[in-house]
């Protein structure tokens, strides 16, 4: 292995646009999105943290850029998003517009009027929000508010109406002005929202973040089904399974009739798994096979753990990276600088091992000693069970003891098991699909 080994290629980051040689495993899938852009159809995609959705984003957009013919006649919108609030929705989508679109983009709209009623606007909602921020509500009366208010206007923008702010502002005018901005568009404008899958469940509603997703998404229908645009999301996958097809609910079935496709990241199985994986060592500066760079065993426990979640896999890889060069380092700085070939012992084995993993997954499984050596146990053994005699010794653990551990690592998801013909657990790392 090169001194100057990096872990660049495996980034547990989205790959962007230096970083996209290391993309795979999804490439037909890419194609057909690709396709429905081309055609003006929105569309979603979904699937569990990890798998990759704004990595796909990113792809895509870098796809489109590179379309000289699509450039002309397209323009590429892309913003992250978390609030489920249609109207900070309305605003960012506005502002984001103001900042991409010039007037030759346009027809029968004067842009500069739109952006100094957006800029006064702006200035407005500053200064409300200050005087809530900064002045205790008891200590602020009528006339208080009155005095700023006037100041602010004769100092800032004495020119304008605060009428026209206030209407300006509101959510039916916001949609108004963005669907005759839209229409207007000479180009077609295409839009990637990321960061929908972030929305979280409300506490002081009770509405479920796939819920107020869904109301989001209603009151956002008249812009998105605009023909002048295209849509492209990343959704939660709560919100896919709970709205995907509802029968009983037949303006569900289509997500409210908005998206003509939702693109489910299914885990990778455990043959897209060790091609990501191959894919990402070959681009780096490690000279040899994955064999050379990590055991076998170490290689099958780190493919149960992370259950075909790229980000997971990499992570713990990079973790148990890390963990092996540690006391590498530590040796090669307290080696005798007089040492001569010959006095050379054979060199170590320096790939990653199993106590390597398990170091990696204890930052989010928090395993003591024994439950480390119960899984590397498995992992050279394949299976065990309570009876086991050698892992009992292995672990000093009698059979009772040894039984709720395994119990207890089967109910944090590490180990599965199954009823061997006498009806007797027996327990094996979680498999990939």
């Amino acid at each position: 292995m090169k001194k100057d080994f990096s872990l660049e290629p495996f980034t547990t980051l989205a790959l962007k646009e230096n970083s996209i040689k290391y993309f795979t495993g999804r490439e037909r899938m890419v194609t057909d999105m690709g396709n429905l852009i081309l055609d003006h159809q929105n569309f979603g995609i979904t699937g569990a943290p990890g798998t990759g959705k704004t990595t796909i984003l990113n792809i895509l957009k870098k796809n489109l850029d590179s379309i000289k013919s699509f450039t002309k006649s397209h323009i590429i919108i892309s913003f992250n998003f978390t609030i489920p609030n249609s109207s900070d929705f309305l605003k960012r989508l506005l502002f984001i517009l103001l900042e991409n679109l010039e007037q030759k983009d346009l027809s029968k709209i004067n842009l500069k009027d739109i952006q100094e009623n957006f800029l006064y606007t702006t200035g407005l909602q500053e200064f409300l929000r200050s005087l809530v921020r900064y002045e205790p509500a008891k200590e602020l009366d009528g006339y208080q508010v009155l005095r700023l208010y006037s100041d602010f206007i004769k100092s800032e923008l004495q020119k304008k109406e605060t009428s026209k702010a206030i209407n300006f502002i509101a959510p039916e005018n916001l949609i108004f002005l963005i669907v005759k901005l839209l229409k207007n568009s000479k180009k077609h404008l295409v839009f990637f929202i990321d960061d929908m899958d972030k929305i979280n469940y409300d506490p002081l509603t009770n509405n479920t973040g796939e819920d107020r997703l869904a109301s989001l998404l209603f009151e956002l229908k008249e812009i998105m089904e605009l023909s002048t645009t295209t849509w492209i999301f990343t959704l939660p996958i709560n919100f896919y399974e709970k709205y995907k097809i509802n029968f009983n609910r037949p303006e569900t079935t289509s997500f409210l009739g908005i998206f003509s496709d939702i693109f489910l990241l299914h885990n990778f199985s455990r043959k897209r798994t060790v091609e990501m994986f191959r894919t990402r060592l070959e681009s780096s500066t490690f000279e040899g096979k994955i064999i050379d760079f990590i055991d076998s065993y170490a290689l099958n426990l780190l493919l149960d753990l992370s259950r075909g979640n790229p980000r997971l896999f990499l992570y713990f890889l990079r973790k148990a990276y890390k963990f092996k060069e540690e006391p590498l380092k530590r040796k090669d700085e307290n080696s005798d600088s007089t040492d001569t070939p010959d006095s050379e012992s054979k060199a170590p084995d320096s790939r990653i091992k199993i106590n390597h993993i398990l170091a990696s997954i204890d930052y989010i499984f928090n395993l003591d000693e024994r439950n480390k050596k119960i899984l590397a146990y498995i992992a050279y053994k394949q299976k065990t069970e309570s009876n086991d005699h050698e892992l009992q010794e292995t672990t000093g653990l009698d059979r009772l003891s040894l039984n709720r551990r395994l119990k207890e690592l089967a109910d944090t998801g590490i180990l599965d098991y199954f009823l061997d013909q006498y009806g007797k657990r027996i327990y094996i790392t979680k498999k990939l699909t």
